[in-house]
């Protein structure tokens, strides 16, 4: 596992990608979805950098581990990274508007290699607030890698961020040419494992 996420982090800050998937089984965890470009380029390192990653999947199926495991990755590789839940990001934009940092803050998010904003999609979003999304969106698009985790299947991102305009320019900057995993697992990996009596043999 340790090496399939070394290279899925290469393949997220300088590999291509097509929205089409496939699946791979992890035994006794969870499996993944991953594009096939990114299945056939973990050795051919090609350089088309700062792509978009979509990771979904139901609660507990690991979305914020694999994140977090990603972004520690590329941090170990010198990359500068910034992991998020949306809501505290969107939290973050409403102190900068009320203390005059709005613009600082855009720009300090515009330098990050890889920006992980997790959870999105668990809360109503209002209209200011995908406006500080696209604006945020807007300032790193070509720029820098983000990796966004959601619940949410993204065919209903478009609906939960209400449609319009806006919600098309949201998408237009996330989902085109972006590497989507999907992750599915039949016990959540928040629930503690089984424990052995002598003998190594398990309680349930």
């Amino acid at each position: 596992r340790r090496i399939l996420l070394n290279r899925l982090m290469v393949i997220i800050l300088f590999g291509p990608a097509q929205c089409l998937s496939r699946r791979v089984n992890h035994p006794g965890q969870f499996s993944v979805r991953i594009t096939p470009e990114i299945w056939s380029n973990f050795s051919a390192q090609q350089h088309t950098a700062h792509q978009s990653v979509l990771i979904t999947g139901p609660s507990g199926a690991g979305k914020s581990y694999l994140a977090q495991a990603l972004g520690q990755n590329a941090c170990r590789s010198g990359y500068s990274v910034q992991y998020v839940r949306l809501p505290t990001l969107l939290a973050l934009f409403v102190q900068a508007r009320a203390q005059g940092t709005y613009d600082r803050l855009l720009k300090r998010l515009s330098k990050l290699a890889l920006l992980v904003i997790d959870d999105f999609g668990l809360a109503v979003i209002n209209e200011i607030e995908k406006q500080d999304l696209l604006e945020a969106l807007e300032e790193r698009y070509g720029s820098g890698a983000t990796l966004v985790t959601s619940q949410l299947p993204v065919r209903d991102w478009h609906e939960y961020l209400g449609g319009g305009r806006i919600a098309d320019a949201i998408l237009d900057r996330l989902v085109h040419n972006a590497h989507r995993i999907e992750l599915s697992s039949k016990e959540s990996m928040r629930k503690e494992p089984p424990t052995l009596k002598h003998g190594g043999q398990s309680d349930k």
